[in-house]
């Protein structure tokens, strides 16, 4: 007889979209720290909560709270954490209710064969189940995620196997779904994720074994006045490497340029903020005041310009974005995409020469994308401002001068619009997909019909599509 499965309520349902960092250090050191940067470059992952736990010689030392990184662990709070070999940390999207820091991580576990620290990312499709099964024989739930349910069947297999190793192994029989760990006992450090590897899980080592490079041999040039898209999968090093641009990563080898200027000079650093400008993929984070125009005018501010330069500077960044009439409104209460367009003129207001956008659309509803798209599309063309986008939409590429894939933390593609994406069956292998009138091409290519790929927009692919059938 098939089981029919009851459908979960709706206030049961659990997904997870966060970040996971982990640290194995042969000798103590201060692993906090690293942590703390690693997490930093994680944070596009994870914007509800942070958290870092320390391991020294198997005395555990933790900390977790809502906020942002930088927010949640400023210097005073890294030194408690101490120094140790392992260190596990963590960053977290909101998802299924507003016990949100009762849900932060790391899970720290205390059980007889010694404690363990986990970071998780990823959603079980057989949570609902475990959890009842742990829950009736006696496991008491502090949280409403996935991750602890991972984390008590991790204990009970430990509990009966001579080794964590082991342990990690046989849960991973027992949990089905996407997901990736970070996993600290007493004395080891260990990484895992889904058998079919849908989560992003990068290790790396320096010859010291303290350090992850996210990316690895990357030379690129981006030309003024350019507008450049980069493409990549969860995990490619895309965001990382837009955040090399102004300084917010610094490169553990080699060097980033901006016109000529060293990011890892610091007495560079604030001229190279001020002409390479970051948008975020939340608007919420970027937006400080209460006010539009006192928002805008934050940066020029706190860089000291004049009063009267700063008045002009609000006005035409927010001419140029389309967003004068909201000069006196609330922030909150506009929507997503014009709070993302008062992100970029806050930006503008610092008169960069460079806008970097880190995934600045995801989050947005397909109006939303179209104003910010539209925005930086004229910013761009009008007044010659160099943009980098950073995306999985595939089709936010039709329209850039340049398309760059990251593949592993390199650089796996680096063309024209038309050259990379008539490479089909190469994205398609680095789990990429292809903008929809190049997939439908690609379909009646295979059908028979004799269609180039080229054709990126839709008014582009009718006409082929046509000819090609007037051909036939």
């Amino acid at each position: 007889m098939e089981q029919i499965k009851q459908p979960v309520p709706k206030e049961h349902h659990i997904r997870e979209e966060c970040g996971v960092f982990g640290v194995f250090s042969r000798a103590t050191s201060d692993v906090a720290s690293l942590a703390y940067y690693g997490l930093f470059a994680l944070q596009h992952r994870g914007q509800e909560s942070a958290g870092i736990a320390v391991n020294d010689d198997g005395v555990f030392t933790a900390y977790c709270d809502e906020g942002l990184v930088n927010e949640v662990f400023p210097k005073e709070r890294i030194k408690q954490l101490g120094t140790g070999n392992i260190v596990v940390g963590h960053v977290r999207y909101a998802t299924t209710g507003s016990d949100r820091k009762r849900n932060a991580q790391p899970i720290i576990i205390n059980h007889h064969k010694g404690r363990m620290a986990l970071a998780h990312n990823g959603n079980l499709t057989n949570s609902y189940e475990l959890r009842n099964r742990l829950e009736q024989s006696g496991s008491i739930f502090h949280t409403t995620t996935d991750s602890e349910v991972i984390a008590y069947i991790i204990v009970q297999e430990r509990l009966r196997t001579p080794s964590i190793e082991e342990a990690v192994y046989a849960a991973m029989g027992r949990i089905e779904g996407a997901y990736s760990l970070v996993i600290s006992s007493p004395t080891k450090l260990i990484a895992a994720r889904d058998p079919h590897g849908f989560r992003p899980l990068c290790m790396g080592q320096t010859p010291d074994g303290k350090t992850v490079f996210a990316l690895r041999g990357v030379d690129l040039c981006i030309e003024k006045g350019t507008f450049v898209v980069v493409l990549g999968h969860n995990g490619s090093g895309k965001s990382t490497l837009a955040k090399t641009f102004n300084g917010v990563l610094l490169p553990a080898g080699g060097r980033v340029y901006v016109e000529g200027m060293d990011t890892c000079d610091p007495n560079l650093l604030l001229a190279i903020r001020q002409r390479v400008g970051m948008v975020f993929q939340n608007p919420d984070n970027q937006i400080v005041a209460n006010v539009v125009e006192e928002d805008v005018a934050f940066a020029p501010e706190n860089l000291g310009v004049p009063s009267e330069e700063i008045r002009k500077r609000v006005d035409d960044a927010l001419a140029a974005v389309g967003m004068s009439e909201f000069v006196r409104h609330a922030p909150h209460l506009l929507s997503g995409g014009q709070k993302q367009r008062i992100a970029i003129a806050g930006v503008l207001a610092m008169e960069p020469a460079c806008i970097v956008l880190d995934e600045a659309t995801a989050m947005l509803d397909p109006v939303g994308r179209r104003e910010v798209l539209g925005t930086i599309h004229r910013l761009n063309r009008e007044k010659g401002i160099t943009v980098v986008l950073i995306t999985h939409h595939m089709n936010e590429a039709e329209e850039a001068d340049r398309v760059v894939v990251m593949d592993d933390g390199q650089v796996a593609m680096d063309g024209t619009p038309q050259e990379v994406f008539t490479r089909v069956e190469e994205l398609r292998a680095m789990g990429l997909t292809v903008p929809d009138t190049v997939d439908l091409l690609d379909r009646l290519q295979k059908d028979g019909f004799n269609v180039p790929l080229t054709a990126l927009t839709v008014e582009q692919c009718a006409d082929t599509i046509v000819q090609a059938m007037r051909g036939n």
